[in-house]
């Protein structure tokens, strides 16, 4: 099984130490992912950015409740 984590390097040494605990093998990768998303990507992640700032945005327990309410009426 191939796992991949990306974390802050204030936790490198930890996730060092759980691949030690469970006889893993673990390689670190220094590329921000961030790079190899395509560019309407970004951009669309930007744009989600801005609406976020201005306020155009529906809270996520909103978004469960109004779910969990459709779940319940099948």
């Amino acid at each position: 099984m191939r796992v991949v984590i990306e974390a802050s390097e204030q936790y490198k040494s930890f996730l060092i130490e759980v691949a030690e605990a469970i006889k893993a093998k673990i390689s670190f990768d220094d590329k921000d992912a961030y790079e190899d998303i395509p560019e309407h990507v970004k951009l669309a992640v930007e744009e989600s950015q801005v609406q976020y700032e201005d306020g155009k945005y529906t809270d996520f327990s909103v978004v469960k409740a109004s779910l969990l309410s459709r779940l319940h009426k099948m």
